[in-house]
């Protein structure tokens, strides 16, 4: 992500946003009501992988 930029995420992705940098990430995001989110199954299996920092640099694992 960069100032200015537009992202598009499919439908039935899950996905999140994370600030890596040292400086504020502000964005806004926007999709339809009846988009169909699964938030439940989320919390209990939770995301695939996690993002962790490893001698100072942030990595999925």
């Amino acid at each position: 992500m960069f100032p200015g930029s537009l992202h598009y995420i499919p439908g039935g992705v899950a996905h999140r946003v994370a600030n890596t940098g040292s400086r504020l990430l502000s964005f806004a995001a926007c999709w339809p009501s009846d988009a169909g989110h699964n938030y439940e199954e989320i919390a209990v299996n939770g995301f695939v992988r996690r993002l962790v920092e490893v001698n100072g640099v942030p990595n999925l694992i």
